[in-house]
Order: structure tokens, then C-alpha cells, then sequence
């Protein structure tokens, strides 16, 4: 980083301007690397796909955001249970279904989902 004339900026500069506005806001105190994993946190918990969190943290693949962010996405195993729970109960009445007709529903809306199937029949979850 550098003054508009080309003169290099004190290294400081950035955190201290960052620490000025934290304090000015009355915002607690949080490290500015502290703002980057509450980014990501929020992105990935809002569902974003890690590919796409991962490329805008700059990582250089998904694993490393997958290995970092894990705990974050501890939401997959339910949906996953909860996808398949769906899946044994349609195919247990004897429906046929495309398995990547549930990847849309989140856990809401698998609880709460009335599924209309291709040949028009529905099924109330």
C-alpha cells in the first residue's frame, strides 16, 4: 500500500485508521484478521458454497476453508440426515424420485415440505 504520490504507507497505518473507527463506532475491540473469519463464518452459515468462500478468502483450494471452517458447517450432517430420512420415506410408499430434487431443501423446509413429484402426485413430509 502507498500514499497517492507513491510514497510508501507506515505499515501501521491501515491498523491503527482500523482501531481509530472501531473505537470512535463503539464497537468492541475486534483484530482486523478477526473481521476476515466472521466474513467467511457468515458466509458460509448463510449457505454460500466453500468454493466461493474459499476464492474470496484467497485460499489456494477449498480444503484449506473446509479444514478451517468445519465446525461452521456442522448444519451439513443434519441436512444430509434429514435429506435421506426423506428419501427412505419416498421410496418406502413406493415413489420414484430424483435425489437431486431434495438437494434444494435446507432442514426448514424438508420439516416443513410438501413435495410435489414428476408425474404430479404429492407427498406431504
Amino acid at each position: 500500500m502507498a500514499h497517492l504520490d507513491g510514497r510508501p504507507l507506515n505499515p501501521n497505518a491501515v491498523t491503527l485508521a482500523f482501531i481509530r473507527l472501531i473505537r470512535r463506532s463503539g464497537l468492541p475491540h475486534i483484530r482486523r484478521h478477526g473481521l476476515r473469519h466472521t466474513h467467511a463464518t457468515l458466509m458460509l452459515k448463510a449457505g454460500m458454497h466453500p468454493k466461493v468462500v474459499s476464492e474470496r478468502l484467497g485460499h489456494a483450494g477449498v480444503g484449506i476453508t473446509l479444514d478451517t471452517y468445519s465446525h461452521v458447517l456442522s448444519w451439513l450432517q443434519e441436512a444430509t440426515r434429514s435429506s435421506l430420512a426423506a428419501v427412505a420415506c419416498i421410496l418406502s410408499k413406493g415413489y420414484n424420485i430424483s435425489l437431486s430434487l431434495l438437494a434444494v431443501f435446507d432442514k426448514q423446509q424438508l420439516a416443513d415440505a410438501t413435495i410435489v413429484l414428476f408425474d404430479g402426485r404429492t407427498l406431504v413430509w
